[in-house]
């Protein structure tokens, strides 16, 4: 009887890391919304301090990005996961248990610095390490934990705090946390040549020859061609949350009933989780290059439709194409790097351009809601997103074009 053949270690670390995504994104992160009133209420702080906490998660992430790359080259990697798991799960705990809104902040940068070096750079960084082939399925299938856990987190903690109260909302969805950081505590492996393994559609003798391929950081940031991944990278995610955290506001504005706006808000979460694996099988089908075109292309078309969503069969579609849009950023963002600037010295590289996706998603928010009050319309804010994804476009037509410094030649 032939060997049974095994399955690639990596498809399990692929599970692992899609629940790290759920829990770092799609609870500590998405589900913070369904905390706002309650604990404005205990604390007697406004809406807008509550938002800050959001932001200092990001800021700690950002500042920390750039470095995560070192933090693993001087480190054990999984000595660093853990801690990195065990300071979100402090954090979120910490929620349940603090008196004032300065605490509650700490808490939010102690998720931040912990996300940073456990949460979704590392997950590509892990599965950069894993995939050679079928890359683009791997991360955009990861990303799609985000829209999972928001989907599965936001409702249950609703429900738990109707019933028992913030607090132990946030401790039971804490529960939650430890049993999707739990796989990847127990299965994290950093690379596949410490279990004896090469990285899936490379063989054993041609693996270091292919991770050897692309430039260090310092390399890169001498280059053009990193600046304009950078660039990329920020106009993806601005535009991409600049519109989406309007989304619900923009429809009421237009006509459009609460309970409709919800239902084209869900129609744009669940079109950005299919296209994430769609353009991630895509990306492994046709190249980085042009499926770069394709994705940049469709989510322009689908911004200036936002502009026709008054009529209603022009509201499905623009939710749709936005879902693409939105998609793009997560999609993208990995795979154009190493496109670019290869597998090399990617966990270095990475984090860089981390930096600038944590900057886009920072800044537009508050600049779509000031253009609104200031303007009484989002129009100038989202012809600006979309003139920043027409200057991406055209910019990836020079730092994209050619082949990737880390495909294997021949």
């Amino acid at each position: 009887m032939a060997e049974r053949k095994k399955i690639f270690y990596g498809w399990f670390l692929l599970v692992a890391v899609w629940l790290v995504t759920a829990c770092s994104t799609g609870m500590f992160v998405n589900s913070m919304t369904q905390f706002q009133k309650p604990v404005c209420e205990a604390m007697n702080i406004t809406r807008a301090q509550f938002s800050l906490s959001a932001s200092f998660i990001s800021i700690a992430g950002m500042l920390l990005a750039p470095f995560v790359g070192k933090i693993f080259e001087k480190f054990n990697p999984r000595l660093v996961v853990t801690l990195g798991s065990l300071l979100m799960l402090t954090g979120w705990f910490g929620f349940s248990f603090v008196p004032d809104i300065t605490s509650f902040y700490v808490m939010a940068i102690i998720i931040g610095i912990g996300s940073s070096v456990s949460g979704a750079v590392v997950v590509n960084i892990i599965l950069n390490n894993w995939f050679h082939a079928k890359k683009g399925f791997a991360m955009g299938f990861a990303s799609t934990g985000s829209g999972f856990g928001s989907m599965v987190f936001n409702p249950l903690g609703s429900a738990l705090i109707v019933n028992f109260g913030y607090q132990a909302a946030f401790r039971g969805l804490g529960v939650c946390a430890v049993l999707c950081l739990l796989p990847i505590l127990l299965l994290f492996v950093y690379k596949p040549e410490y279990k004896g393994l090469s990285p899936y559609g490379e063989s054993q003798e041609d693996t270091d020859t292919v991770q050897e391929e692309g430039c260090l950081r310092a390399e890169a940031l001498r280059s053009p061609r990193f600046w304009g991944v950078c660039f990329i990278v920020f106009g993806l995610s601005a535009g991409g949350v600049g519109i989406f955290s309007q989304m619900a506001a923009y429809f009421t504005d237009i006509g459009y009933s609460a309970a409709q706006a919800a239902a084209f808000v869900s129609m744009i979460s669940l079109s950005m989780a299919i296209s994430k694996i769609f353009f991630g099988w895509l990306n492994d089908r046709v190249g980085t290059y042009k499926n770069f075109m394709v994705i940049t292309g469709v989510s322009i078309v689908g911004i200036f439709i936002l502009f026709a969503a008054p009529n209603r069969a022009l509201a499905y579609l623009s939710a749709i194409l936005f879902g693409v849009t939105l998609s793009s950023t997560n999609v993208m963002t990995p795979l154009i790097t190493v496109h670019a600037m290869g597998s090399r010295d990617f966990a270095n590289i990475f984090g860089i351009v981390s930096f600038f996706l944590y900057v886009g998603s920072i800044v537009a928010p508050p600049f779509s809601a000031v253009v609104y009050d200031t303007m009484g319309s989002y129009t100038f804010a989202f012809f600006t997103y979309a003139f920043l994804y027409i200057a991406a476009l055209v910019i990836g037509v020079f730092a994209l074009k050619g082949r990737s410094a880390g495909e294997k030649r021949g």
